[in-house]
């Protein structure tokens, strides 16, 4: 499936706290391959048009980055990953590692030929005589313990003279924390303009000097968040609490859990000083290169008013969901067979609804016939309005025959069958079935709601339920008929056992908040179930694979 095209969202708490005005520091932890960094670029485009921003990377370089996320390409004009900038830090740091052998005229020429990028961003940090200052008092303080030696600094920078093209520029190469250096000046460089930082990773820079990522975090809290007030974003290299979670003004944890056996991705809130959050928990996805989080599942979805798209068999042995993206994901329903749909707790009838519309909307848009028991939830007339709706009253009325019961189906709509109520063995005969479904085609579509059957017809020392459904199993096998069933998961009678006889499993489960959609026959990984009216798809639903 193509998801080229999706953008990634994050939480709306996130922005606003981005956006509150002073500076603010945001600690990103999770374990490797959580989605940190994902997180991180997307703070920063999100950002762009409203802050001046910085990514100081100590894991990876640009090429790295663009190979991973190569929507970065697409807004490197707005997202500078200041590349000036890392290429004077990658100078300093290759030219005092250098040795006498190796100072050849070649290997001269190569440093003078890589300079022009250092030269730019010394030139773009000096062109005003006056300006607004970043106070440095913390990284000065931490520059003279270092050179005390009270505080490590693994690294140190040689002094360099470096001519250009008959000019000369000064280097003074002895910052021992050049890295910082360069961020506190890009700070300074667009004051009183806010700029985002982002460190990537906080721990990472702080093994390189050998100092405590503590320290190093309380001083450019003090120096650059609350003294200029920029926001730094800290990517931290590890989950669980630390003590770094008490230094900055707002906590993200991104943590991947297993739920019945399958990843699933979970952001956390933990704290965002200063914001209310709506949602602590969000389930998410890494797809595309971009993290999206999914919103809390709606009790309506709001459907689109397109006219139904018959979708064709996908298969010569199978019929259509009556939706593109189920198709793609199963293959589409086989004849003869049995799929169960089985709905999870506290997920919104809206979910399962839109599934089995599609289903009878696509059968009888085809001429398909489709006899239905609906769940307990669905009035007749409802989904009489919400069916012919979409495929016109003449085919509904030709192809659907709705089986209600009894006391409450009157004997003047044409479309209803009673149900008696005492024995399904005879009120869902297959001959009645055929009889009043003669001017449709084969395959049939039956459909029906378990919560239903066993009000009416199970009980645990009754097989009435079970000889009725054995005897309708067989029919539609030996019609090559599709059947689905949709079942509660807290059904205690028969779950279990349409669960081994159905060729397809699928279930609707409630994960965080949000509705999931997974197979556990044949087995899929999640789909979060996104409200989308303008899906190019026949559900107002996209299926975003957790991946």
């Amino acid at each position: 499936m193509d998801y080229s095209e999706r953008r990634g969202t994050l939480p709306a708490e996130l922005i606003r706290f981005l956006e509150v005005p002073g500076g603010h520091s945001l600690v990103i932890k999770g374990e490797a391959g959580t989605g940190k960094t994902t997180l991180a670029l997307q703070l920063i485009e999100m950002m762009s048009n409203r802050e001046n921003q910085y990514y100081l990377s100590s894991r990876v370089s640009d090429e790295s980055l663009f190979r991973q996320f190569p929507w970065l390409k697409e807004t490197t004009e707005k997202v500078k990953l200041l590349k000036a900038g890392k290429a004077f830090l990658l100078h300093m740091t290759g030219s005092s590692k250098r040795t006498d052998t190796e100072s050849s005229e070649a290997s001269r020429q190569e440093e003078f030929t890589d300079l022009g990028p250092a030269v730019e961003l010394l030139k773009a940090l000096n062109q005003s005589d006056e300006k607004l200052t970043v106070d440095r008092t913390e990284l000065h303080r931490l520059e003279g313990q270092i050179e005390e030696g009270t505080i490590s600094a693994t690294e140190e920078i040689a002094p360099s003279r470096i001519s250009f093209e008959g000019n000369s520029v000064d280097l003074v190469l002895g910052r021992l924390l050049p890295e910082l250096e360069v961020a506190y000046d890009r700070v300074e460089e667009r004051l009183p303009e806010r700029s985002l930082v982002v460190i990537d990773s906080i721990d990472g820079l702080g093994e390189k000097y050998d100092i405590p990522p503590e320290r190093l975090l309380t001083v450019i809290q003090k120096d650059i968040v609350e003294g200029s007030g920029a926001n730094v974003v800290y990517v931290l290299e590890s989950a669980g609490g630390t003590h770094m979670d008490y230094l900055g003004d707002g906590v993200v944890s991104l943590s991947t859990k297993e739920f019945a056996g399958r990843r699933g991705r979970i952001m956390q809130l933990e704290k965002l000083r200063g914001v209310k959050i709506d949602r602590h928990k969000y389930m998410f996805t890494l797809v595309n290169g971009r993290l999206e989080t999914f919103p809390a599942s709606p009790n309506q979805i709001q459907q689109s008013e397109r006219k139904w798209r018959s979708v064709s068999s996908p298969g010569n042995e199978t019929a259509s969901f009556g939706s593109s993206q189920l198709d793609r994901i199963f293959g589409g329903l086989p004849f003869g067979s049995v799929t169960l749909i089985e709905v999870g707790a506290n997920v919104p009838s809206v979910y399962s609804d839109v599934l089995q519309d599609a289903m009878v909307a696509n059968f009888a848009s085809r001429n398909n016939g489709v006899a239905w028991i609906p769940s307990r939830k669905a009035s007749y007339d409802l989904l009489h309005d919400r069916i012919s709706e979409m495929i016109g009253e003449e085919k509904f009325e030709r192809n659907v025959r709705i089986f209600e019961q009894s006391s409450a189906a009157p004997t003047d709509v044409p479309y209803l069958i009673s149900l008696e109520g005492n024995k399904l063995l005879t009120d869902l005969k297959w001959e009645t079935i055929e009889y009043n479904l003669s001017e449709s085609n084969h395959p049939f579509l039956s459909l029906l709601g378990f919560d239903i059957l066993e009000s009416m017809y199970g009980s645990e020392d009754d097989s009435g339920l079970l000889d009725g459904l054995v005897e309708h199993v067989g029919a539609i096998r030996r019609g090559k008929h599709v059947m689905v069933a949709q079942a509660l998961s807290s059904s205690k009678l028969y779950l279990q056992w349409l669960s081994d006889i159905s060729l397809m499993h699928i279930k609707l489960e409630n994960i965080e908040g949000t509705v999931m959609l997974y197979g556990m026959k044949p087995y899929t990984q999640f789909y979060g179930m996104m409200p989308d009216p303008s899906a190019d798809d026949n559900i107002p639903i996209s299926l975003v694979p957790v991946s």
